[in-house]
């Protein structure tokens, strides 16, 4: 019995950095006060969070 799941490649590594990079940015944006409801602070955080990933 086929099921319809794909298995896909994943990088340990990716997931750390990018756990790594949530709690950097989440600790920076609040010692900062800084607003994470504005577009443009939303975008660079969406952004930050991919810093450092092997492309793939």
């Amino acid at each position: 019995m086929k099921t319809s799941l794909t298995k896909r490649p994943f990088s340990m590594a990716n997931i750390k950095t990018k756990y790594f990079n949530r709690l950097f940015l989440d600790r920076f944006f609040e010692m900062s006060d800084i607003d994470l409801s504005c577009p443009k602070i939303d975008s660079a955080y969406n952004e930050l969070l991919n810093f450092g990933r092997i492309a793939a």
